[in-house]
């Protein structure tokens, strides 16, 4: 997406009947493996966005690599609540399955190459989490109605 000279990019991972090796979250689902050669972890944080009329925290990252430096921002989405933390997705996770409204969940991950600075490609991604956020959301409740 781009806004002016700014561009900002979308990853969603949306999951469903989630089973061993296929679920939202692990150990294993990093946003770069170490063994990466080409891009390296630099910086893990927390940082708050505006979520479709709430504030948020997000994940946090800086990668590194041949190709420079992109801020990222993470957060999951289960049964409709957003989080950071993993520890409270696997917690939305089981209520979600203990009240008979399945697994579906999702990873919605925002990243910006890091231009000028980190704190412009910060904000590149908050004014993007302010604008797409409603959309976002509408497309995963869609998403989640659809298969029950």
């Amino acid at each position: 997406f781009a806004n002016g000279p700014d561009t900002v990019g979308l990853y969603i991972a949306y999951y469903r009947n989630q089973e061993k090796g296929r679920e939202l979250i692990t150990s294993g689902n990093v946003l770069v493996a170490p063994e990466n050669p080409r891009w390296r972890q630099t910086l893990a944080d927390t940082a708050s966005v505006d979520w479709s009329g709430r504030e948020r925290a997000v994940d946090r990252a800086e990668l590194a690599g041949n190709g420079g430096r992109i801020e990222v921002f993470r957060l999951y989405r289960i049964g409709g609540h957003e989080t950071s933390s993993a520890y409270i997705a696997k917690a939305l996770l089981a209520w979600s399955r203990l009240t008979g409204r399945g697994d579906d969940s999702a990873l919605v991950v925002m990243y910006t190459p890091v231009l000028a600075s980190a704190d412009a490609a910060q904000e590149s991604l908050k004014l993007f989490a302010r604008a797409m956020s409603p959309s976002i959301d509408r497309s995963l409740a869609a998403a989640e109605t659809s298969g029950r």
